[in-house]
């Protein structure tokens, strides 16, 4: 990759951590205004909210192969949670129509569950700032490789024109 477009990728990519950083930061700001503390399943998805928010900062603070890919574990964790609280929504939605509405058919009433007062506003917020994250990783330079000691051209002994080793030969690793 030339230098310049790395130069761009590497802005676009510190630009999709920090705008998950604000999608978390406002999810969490909405959550706690809307007191999503009931229960330890609505504490959950405060914590998933901050956890995204911690996770972004240490991806552009630390950059280390291991730290990126316990934040990108995070991440699919988060998602995974976001999903949960999505179904949670619906799910108490739907009891809710089911009570009210007792004679109602169920496509009317998943429908009503859908729309209901539950919304999915926030596990979709969730999910699609913990989806910045993970692209915030993508094409990483740090994540290319295990060590920066594969990338150095090797010397390669036998194609040095016969098996002298004393006049060894630089090859250049190609990707």
């Amino acid at each position: 990759m030339i230098d310049g477009d790395r130069a761009i990728a590497d802005r676009l990519r510190r630009f999709l951590l920090i705008a998950a950083i604000i999608a978390a930061a406002g999810t969490l700001i909405e959550l706690w205004l809307t007191d999503h503390t009931g229960s330890l399943v609505q504490s959950l998805a405060l914590a998933l909210a901050a956890l995204v928010c911690g996770s972004c900062l240490m991806a552009l603070l630390v950059r280390r192969r291991a730290a990126l890919l316990f934040h990108r574990a995070l991440m699919i964790t988060v998602v995974a949670g976001s999903i949960y609280g999505g179904y949670e929504h619906v799910a108490h939605n739907f009891a809710f129509e089911r009570e009210i509405r007792p004679s109602a058919a169920g496509s009317a009433v998943l429908l009503a569950a859908l729309r209901g007062a539950s919304p999915l506003m926030a596990p979709g917020a969730l999910t699609l700032a913990a989806i910045l994250a993970l692209a915030g990783t993508y094409g990483d330079p740090v994540l290319a490789t295990h060590s920066s000691e594969s990338k150095q051209p090797r010397i390669n002994a036998a194609s040095a024109g016969g098996n002298n080793p004393q006049i060894p030969q630089m090859t250049q690793i190609r990707d």
